[in-house]
């Protein structure tokens, strides 16, 4: 399967098959409806199923549950060659102090072909976030900590969000003396509001901190750490 987590305003699949716009989608203020098109730009019919999952993170796996609190429709259509369809995501109760965290899935589904005919499905896994009720700050509390393996070498870089937002990492390198360590090229992940994720890296030696760098937006962020073993 073919998996993409676009990072613009729109994604289309390879082959023109399967399209999505927006591809993050965000319920702000009052609005207790948010909407996203897919589109099939390519010139055969397609199958699409879509799903709604609670969002959160276990270290430097992304965990996704079934969700209570939030509604979507349709779960599955046909398109149409240049056919769209409107996806709706409901929240189903107010927001609370933190901002919560939703994941769309929107897979193309495989069709019957002819015999020895290759297709490959394509799964796109957008980002949905409820925004905190209002009068709660809208900002993030990011707090880094950093940890070696002495056996392995590798090092567990860990960031917890003690704000109401999640931010968004692009970039994310470590630099310990002259070079630095592209541990996640692109989009590294996200930081969720209240949760805390990792990533890791090979280290060479013993490094006692490590400077840490990455984008959000136009922002750039950098905090030099210790590395506890």
């Amino acid at each position: 399967m073919l998996l993409l987590e676009p990072d613009t305003l729109g994604a289309q699949a390879p082959g023109g098959s399967l399209s999505v716009a927006p591809v993050q989608l965000s319920l702000t203020g009052l609005a207790r409806s948010v909407s996203t098109i897919v589109s099939n730009p390519g010139t055969s019919p397609i199958t699409v199923q879509v799903r709604l999952y609670r969002w959160t993170m276990k270290g430097e796996e992304e965990v996704y549950s079934p969700v209570d609190d939030a509604g979507f429709s349709p779960p599955m259509f046909r398109l149409e060659p240049r056919g769209t369809q409107s996806v709706r995501i409901v929240a189903k109760v107010p927001p609370g102090p933190v901002e919560r965290s939703y994941r769309l899935v929107v897979d193309q589904l495989p069709l019957a072909g002819a015999a020895g005919q290759l297709q490959l499905p394509v799964r796109m896994v957008l980002p949905v976030f409820v925004e905190p009720a209002a009068g709660v700050p809208r900002s993030p509390s990011l707090e880094w900590s950093a940890r070696q393996d002495p056996q392995t070498q590798r090092v567990s870089i860990s960031v917890r969000n003690r704000g109401s937002v999640h931010v968004r990492l692009v970039e994310l390198t470590a630099q310990a003396g002259d070079k630095p360590t592209v541990v996640a090229s692109g989009l590294a992940g996200y930081a969720l509001a209240g949760q805390e994720r990792a990533w890791s890296y090979k280290a060479d030696g013993s490094p006692k901190s490590v400077t840490i760098t990455a984008r959000d937006g136009a922002k750039l962020l950098r905090v030099l750490i210790p590395v506890t073993r």
